[in-house]
């Protein structure tokens, strides 16, 4: 299987159109695309990009597309915006909350026949392009950003994967965004940003330990809120390099009092303005925010629903992957 090298500087503009194009199946590869330049790390110019195709625009067949760089490796199959669309089985929802694929015969995914043949066609291109990725790959382990889960059992059975978290996708239109809207917060609490004396409290209220560089730069779009005459926070939110909501948390003796959506609505606020900073002219297509929340997660599911976000496709998991 021949992986072809993709010019960025050459075809930027094509495959930010493709991006736009594939929502929402796309969103976290779309803000980590604009977001080059605004947030510093894990930038998409420095980093190699393969396709399965030497003309990955013009081809009728799925098309697997490869981004790699030091901060870890992103896939997307292009088929993925017409199957996210789906209706899938109740066997592939089961299967999707335990990834335990074992070596048995995998269930069929889809209750149309139609897409279970696209999707049984994408996983034939994408398996022995997986392969070659790694024969091809000069490190020994690799972290995927957020594989679909369509294809987590691919990653499997290439790979050897000592950790996975598989995560609900949470998308929500930015068109549907009331901007007249007014925030209200009690008088004794303002709405402020993330600042870098925040972050070991960020660092030690997460469950995640990420390094301080990496919240450093996820605070550049935040939103905090903190008590008028102590400054102390309470509850807050930032965005991950690929523009999802990130850790979003309200200390436990102010919860239940709707600050979490207060943080959302104005993270969404923000969103929305760097969108359109960047599309000053508007889309062909919708652009939506974004939202990975790990499936155990019930509470932080719960929230996002009742904010108005909606549950996109299977999920997508992040892998900890090795030779």
């Amino acid at each position: 299987m021949t992986l072809y090298q993709f010019s960025l500087q050459e075809y930027s503009a094509q495959l930010q159109e493709l991006l736009v194009n594939s929502g929402p199946s796309t969103t976290s590869l779309l803000g980590w695309f604009i977001g080059a330049g605004f947030f510093e790390l894990d930038s998409v110019t420095e980093c190699d990009i393969w396709t399965s195709d030497s003309k990955p625009f013009q081809s009728a067949d799925p098309v697997v597309w490869i981004f790699d760089n030091k901060e870890g490796t992103r896939v997307y199959v292009t088929s993925e915006a017409v199957l996210d669309l789906g209706q899938f089985t109740t066997e592939a929802i089961e299967l999707s909350k335990t990834e335990d694929y074992g070596e048995g015969t995998l269930p069929n995914y889809f209750t149309d026949p139609q897409l279970e043949i696209l999707y049984n066609k994408s996983k034939a291109i994408l398996k022995p392009v997986m392969k070659e990725y790694k024969n091809t790959v000069k490190s020994d382990a690799v972290f995927f950003h957020g594989i679909n889960q369509l294809w987590s059992s691919i990653i499997y059975k290439i790979w050897n994967v000592p950790s996975a978290t598989p995560c609900f996708k949470f998308v929500k239109p930015s068109s549907s965004f009331d901007a007249e809207k007014t925030i209200v917060l009690p008088k004794d609490m303002k709405l402020t940003n993330l600042e870098k004396s925040d972050i070991e409290k960020v660092q030690s209220s997460n469950k995640i330990p990420y390094e301080t560089r990496y919240i450093e730069d996820s605070i550049r779009i935040s939103s905090a809120i903190r008590k008028v005459d102590n400054n102390e926070l309470v509850a807050w939110g930032m965005t991950h390099r690929n523009f999802l909501v990130g850790s979003l948390h309200v200390v436990p003796e102010c919860r239940r009092k709707g600050y979490a959506e207060v943080i959302l609505r104005d993270l969404c606020r923000q969103y929305k303005g760097f969108f359109e900073s960047k599309f000053p002219h508007g889309t062909t297509k919708e652009l939506y925010f974004s939202a990975a929340v790990e499936k155990p997660n019930v509470a932080s599911a719960s929230r996002f629903k009742k904010s108005g976000w909606t549950r996109f496709g299977l999920g997508n998991t992040w892998f900890l992957a090795s030779k």
